[in-house]
């Protein structure tokens, strides 16, 4: 639409394109926030996935390095302790 389009309405019109818009803001608004919850959301299982996978790599090494150096293994580890 160009400004000549909006000439020929009258100002009820006018008013009622202006409601129409200023919904569809709130509507996209709240859309966002939701978009940036879910967002936050993603970003927290991340991290904790992350932090999971770091702690099965790490215990699979200090595993690896035991069976290499079992001398080495701490004591609750002898004892048959699992951590």
């Amino acid at each position: 639409m160009n400004s000549e389009d909006f000439n020929k309405f009258t100002k009820a019109e006018l008013i009622k394109v202006i409601e129409n818009l200023q919904g569809q803001v709130e509507y996209l608004k709240g859309r966002q926030e939701d978009y940036e919850e879910q967002l936050e959301q993603l970003k927290t299982e991340n991290e904790r996935n992350r932090s999971s996978i770091h702690e099965y790599e790490q215990k699979a090494r200090e595993e690896e390095l035991y069976s290499q150096f079992p001398h080495m293994r701490p004591l609750w580890m002898k004892k048959g302790f699992d951590y």
